[in-house]
């Protein structure tokens, strides 16, 4: 396989390098953007190992340019990063990542991490969407692959799936996005666990937590929350949010505001063929503002299972 590496660290390069030859890799190495755009269409990679902190400009404005040069058709990217917690930066660039894997990392899994996609291709079903695998899930006798419960979602509507823990939300949510939807989820829980747990490696997640970063978001700040949802909405194809952090926008914010927060979304999903998915436990709300929350969406009652 020709491998390029994006980065402009010169001992990852030359440990990279190292690594990948012993396998029997063609490998080439540049340090910023400029020299990946002129490797990339000279070597005709094809796979690239992309750096996201570079000195002339960062990965995800190098992958945006090399999707509108048509330069991704054909390439898989993997993107070297030193945080998992991917937020609004992949916006408009799920189709053409396939995978991270996080800074600093071993030999063995880089190769397995590489070996792991070039899999996926194998993997594919004739329309060319990939299969899901994971080692989640309820799982059917003859097969090890976990057989996920669809929610037979309509673009343009707004779901309220009521259960106890969010389990049904995220099958639901992981068949739709298997089956070629762009997803988007907002959760208090930690990226890490819902990425590992789901095998969302390509969708991005905002934290709703106190920390400051790029992929955090202040629960109080429910300005800043619908923007990154309006903006994905509005950036995406049969785009798919979920919101499993209900209750703790709750807790930091008025419950009439975060109502305002919901009804504004909503009112971008018909006309931008978008859903919204949101995890409720029926029981932290009282039933005056549990009515107002449940009013004009679709409800999905799993609070007994």
């Amino acid at each position: 396989m020709k491998v390029l590496i994006v980065d402009d660290n010169v001992a990852i390069q030359e440990i990279v390098s190292e690594i990948l030859k012993t396998e029997g890799n063609v490998v080439e190495a540049v340090g910023n953007g400029k020299d990946a755009f002129n490797k990339i269409r000279q070597f005709r990679p094809e796979l690239v190992l992309l750096d996201i902190n570079l000195p002339d400009m960062d990965g995800w404005t190098i992958l945006r340019k090399m999707k509108e040069d048509g330069l991704t058709q054909g390439l898989k990217v993997l993107m070297f990063t030193a945080d998992t917690d991917i937020g609004s930066e992949i916006f408009g660039l799920q189709d053409v990542v396939d995978g991270y894997i996080r800074k600093p990392f071993k030999g063995n899994e880089l190769i397995e991490r590489i070996k792991s996609i070039s899999a996926d291709d194998q993997s594919s079903d004739p329309k060319g969407k990939f299969k899901f695998k994971s080692l989640f899930g309820k799982k059917d006798e003859k097969s090890s692959t976990p057989v996920y419960r669809k929610l037979n979602l309509k673009s343009g509507k707004a779901y309220i799936v009521m259960e106890k823990k969010p389990q049904r939300v995220y099958e639901g949510f992981v068949v739709e996005i298997n089956e070629g939807k762009s997803g988007m989820v907002v959760t208090s829980d930690h990226p890490k666990s819902i990425r590992e747990k789901w095998e969302l490696e390509k969708t991005p997640i905002i934290w709703l937590t106190s920390r400051t970063g790029k992929a955090y978001i202040d629960p109080a700040k429910l300005g800043s929350i619908t923007s990154y949802i309006s903006q994905f909405i509005e950036n995406s194809k049969n785009s798919l949010i979920l919101i499993d952090g209900l209750e703790v926008l709750t807790l930091n914010n008025e419950f009439n505001q975060v109502l305002k927060m919901i009804n504004q979304i909503d009112d971008l999903l018909v006309e931008n063929n978008a859903t919204l998915l949101i995890s409720l436990n029926s029981q932290v709300l009282d039933q005056k503002d549990l009515a107002l929350m449940q009013r004009n969406k679709e409800i999905l009652d799993f609070m007994s299972d």
